[in-house]
């Protein structure tokens, strides 16, 4: 019917101006709000949060699993991506995250420190940069009607130094940096990385 076909199209669009598709609309939040709670410049209303987030896609080795999980778990997440993954290629991927209710934030084009934080000092310019690269190209693959307002800093915002010009330097683009608070440590080196559910809920 008609109400069926209506909801339908609105999973696979992107709402315009978001990140996210319109039936997203109903459980998706500022992204600014988020870090603020985190950092307890805000207050929640009570009601207990979690965001699941990944970070250094898009691929179709492991995303398209992840992807699954979500699915059949009816959990939605934030998939914040590099630039330079972004392509016909991944394109479906893209997509897909949209299509099955989730976001899509940035993070970086490169993600190669060296050059986002030359002498562990951010660079305000090449960041700036790699943000509107990565917009751009996700613009090209999901339609201009894309736009979001996060990004994850590779190493996160709290490894860095001179971070307030590269923050104004976002928000001049109308982003917004979430960082973590919590992380299964897939990202630790191979001796201390958790190998087991348990283990990374520890």
């Amino acid at each position: 019917d008609v109400e069926a076909a209506t909801k339908d199209s609105k999973k696979i669009r992107v709402a315009k101006g978001k990140n996210h598709n319109e039936a997203a609309k109903d459980y998706a939040y500022d992204p600014k709000w988020v870090q603020d709670v985190v950092d307890g410049r805000a207050v929640n209303d009570g009601q207990r949060l979690c965001f699941l987030t990944f970070d250094d896609g898009v691929n179709h080795e492991v995303t398209p699993q992840i992807l699954d999980v979500l699915k059949k778990e009816q959990v939605h997440a934030t998939f914040f991506v590099v630039g330079n993954t972004i392509g016909d290629k991944t394109k479906d991927i893209l997509e897909r995250q949209i299509s099955e209710g989730n976001s899509i934030g940035i993070h970086s084009f490169d993600h190669d420190y060296d050059k986002l934080y030359p002498g562990r000092t951010a660079d305000s310019s090449r960041i700036a940069k790699e943000a509107e690269d990565t917009q751009a190209a996700l613009k090209k693959q999901l339609g201009q009607d894309f736009q979001t307002t996060s990004w994850r800093y590779p190493g996160g915002h709290m490894s860095w130094h001179n971070m307030v010009q590269a923050d104004d330097a976002l928000a001049a683009q109308g982003l917004h940096w979430v960082d973590w608070n919590a992380m299964s440590g897939d990202a630790e080196p191979a001796s201390t990385r958790p190998k087991t559910a348990d283990e990374m809920v520890a």
